[in-house]
């Protein structure tokens, strides 16, 4: 058995590397996002974890993975609408059809993928608005 955490991020970064959003690129990062990125809308990959769910033939592993969507704002101003454009762009790339997956990993056979939790968070600091749209996906994997 092995750990395919690091597989799935790689996967899902190549993946969304084309993703835009009204004309912007929306950068996608490994667990923390670039401090010095003042782009308006950008992923980050976190929150992963593993369960074994392996028999005697095969390892096989359920992989949780979230996506924190992020949309900044001036203060005062923005809406949800956004992150869910940028969240239904994310789902139709990494689901593309009911149980199926968009992600291509040669060592690995990713057999059901569904989506598991969505969540909002609203935050307000003295001089800007985030919204947070959290996508947590379940991927049901065989290790090759």
């Amino acid at each position: 058995m092995r750990n395919v955490g690091y597989e799935l991020r790689v996967g899902y970064m190549t993946l969304l590397s084309s993703l835009s959003y009204k004309d912007k690129t929306v950068f996608v990062y490994d667990e923390i996002a670039d401090p010095d990125d003042l782009s308006q809308f950008y992923i980050v990959v976190s929150g992963q974890t593993s369960t074994d769910d392996s028999l005697k033939c095969g390892f096989s592993t359920i992989d949780l993975i979230s996506f924190n969507i992020i949309a900044k704002y001036p203060l005062g101003s923005g809406t949800k609408k956004d992150v869910e454009m940028i969240a239904d762009s994310l789902l139709g790339l990494a689901i593309p059809y009911p149980g199926s997956t968009g992600l291509s990993i040669p060592s690995l056979n990713i057999w059901d993928t569904k989506k598991i939790t969505e969540r909002d968070l609203i935050g307000e600091s003295s001089s800007e608005r985030i919204i947070t749209k959290i996508i947590t996906i379940q991927h049901k994997v065989n290790h090759i």
